[in-house]
C-alpha cells in the first residue's frame, strides 16, 4: 500500500507513504522512475508526509505513535532531509493534528486539527509555532494548501471549496472565508489533501471525480503531456 504522496520543490521526488517493509514508514521515489523507492525515515506507529519545505530541507509529516494508535491521534513532525538528523514533533496537543503545510516563503505553516471539536484548518508561524495561532475556517474544514502567492488559503468543507484571503505583514491577518465552488468531487478523510491547484493559463482547480459504480475503470497514458496542455491552456 502507498498512499499520501507529495512532490518536493525540484519535482524530481515524491515522498510517501508506504507498508513496502510491513510497517507503515516513508520512503522516496524518483518522479520519473528511474530508481526503486528508498527508505527515508523507519519509526514505530505511522508517518504519513503532508509537505515538503519550499526551500527542499524538511519534510512534514502527520505522525501517530504507537501508544496513541488506538485514539488514532496524530501529532506533527518535521524531519530535515539531510539524510543525518532525527525528526522532532513541532506541534503536538491532547487534540488530533494533521495535514500541514508551509506557506511559499516557508515562514507559516497551516494545518487540520480537531480542538474546536469539529476539524478546523489553523495557521501558526515557522518554526516558531508557539508564536502565535490563528483558526481560518469558520464551521469546519480540512485538506487545506497556500496559493502560489501566499496570500490565499484554500480549503474544503463537505463538497464546497473555500478560499481565505490573509496578509503576513507585519503580522499575519486573516480575511473571511469566501465561497469558491461546489461539486460531489471525490473526499475521504485519509490525513492527504486529495486535490491540487494548478497556475498553468490561470488558477485551476485539479479535483477527482466519483466515477459511477457500472463504469468500465480504464488506464489512459498520454505522452509529451506538457505539449498537450499548451495547446488546450497557453499562457497569456
Amino acid at each position: 500500500m502507498d498512499i499520501t504522496p507529495v512532490w518536493a520543490p525540484d519535482a524530481l521526488h515524491l515522498y510517501f507513504l508506504s507498508a513496502h517493509e510491513g510497517a507503515f514508514d516513508i520512503f522516496r521515489v524518483r518522479g520519473d522512475g528511474a530508481a526503486p523507492p528508498e527508505q527515508v525515515l523507519a519509526a514505530p506507529g505511522v508517518q504519513a508526509p503532508s509537505a515538503v519545505s519550499p526551500d527542499g530541507q524538511t519534510l512534514l509529516f502527520s505522525n501517530l505513535r504507537p501508544e496513541r494508535m488506538a485514539a488514532s491521534d496524530f501529532d506533527i513532525a518535521a524531519l530535515p532531509l539531510d539524510g543525518v538528523s532525527e525528526p522532532s514533533t513541532i506541534i503536538a496537543t491532547e487534540f488530533i493534528e494533521g495535514t500541514a503545510e508551509l506557506s511559499p516563503d516557508g515562514k507559516w505553516i497551516s494545518y487540520w486539527s480537531n480542538e474546536s471539536g469539529i476539524g478546523n484548518i489553523y495557521v501558526r508561524p515557522y518554526p516558531n509555532v508557539r508564536d502565535g495561532r490563528w483558526r481560518i475556517s469558520s464551521d469546519g474544514g480540512f485538506e487545506a494548501t497556500w496559493s502560489a502567492k501566499g496570500d490565499e488559503i484554500f480549503y474544503r468543507n463537505g463538497d464546497a471549496m473555500y478560499a481565505v484571503p490573509v496578509t503576513t505583514e507585519p503580522t499575519f491577518k486573516p480575511g473571511l472565508p469566501q465561497l469558491l465552488f461546489e461539486g460531489d468531487y471525490y473526499r475521504v478523510f485519509t490525513g492527504a489533501r486529495q486535490y491540487d491547484v494548478t497556475y498553468v493559463g490561470g488558477e485551476k482547480f485539479l479535483m477527482l471525480e466519483n466515477v459511477p459504480p457500472d463504469s468500465e475503470a480504464k488506464l489512459i497514458y498520454v505522452d509529451n503531456w506538457t505539449t498537450e496542455l499548451e495547446r488546450l491552456a497557453p499562457h497569456p
